[in-house]
């Protein structure tokens, strides 16, 4: 990088050719402990037929909303077929057929109105939302650590797969009403209207 050109060495020449160091990271985050945990929560996808509950992955940085094509098969859910192509981090995807739906979603987790529906006005559809839920590292010992999460019934998603990703095109399924942070490194619970 520029900014580095000319920088003093910090290793030594003789341990820079021994091997090169590409990224540095912590211990902590070497260790088997280190998990990231996204906001995946429990939803109710009501069709005509009935409900579905599922796993969604709340995702403001995206600026869609995506659903499994198992989703669409278990419901029943018809829509508009349309290309698609994906735009990542790694760049452009291919354009891919794609079924472009409207769902209504409820929440499920305690203490939110079951009620309440939200409407995600388009969502397309992929072959599969590539999510693994994570599980939180040695939970029953952190729990009583955790101060900040104290009397919070946080579901547990680890059982299910996530079927739908929800986007910025939905912000009231997204935003954030409320969050408890702890210290550094400690998991921060986030509410939503899910």
């Amino acid at each position: 990088h520029q900014l580095l050109h000319g920088s003093r060495r910090v290793t030594s020449p003789a341990r820079d050719s021994e091997h090169r160091v590409v990224a540095a990271v912590t211990e902590r985050e070497r260790t088997s402990e280190s998990v990231t945990l996204l906001q995946v929560v429990p939803v109710r996808v009501h069709t005509e037929d009935g409900h579905r509950d599922t796993l969604a992955l709340l995702d403001p940085g995206s600026q869609t909303s995506l659903v499994s094509e198992a989703l669409l098969r278990n419901t029943h859910l018809t829509g508009d077929q349309q290309q698609l192509c994906l735009e990542t981090v790694e760049g452009r995807g291919s354009m891919k057929s794609s079924t472009r739906v409207q769902l209504t979603l409820s929440p499920l987790c305690e203490g939110e109105d079951p009620a309440r529906q939200i409407l995600v006005p388009e969502a397309f559809s992929v072959p599969r939302v590539n999510v693994r839920v994570a599980e939180i590292p040695n939970k029953k010992e952190n729990w009583t650590k955790w101060k900040h999460l104290r009397g919070l019934q946080l579901p547990d998603c680890t059982s299910g797969t996530v079927e739908l990703l929800l986007g910025a095109n939905v912000l009231e399924a997204v935003l954030q009403r409320e969050v408890r942070v702890g210290r550094a490194g400690e998991p921060m619970a986030v509410r939503t209207a899910f």
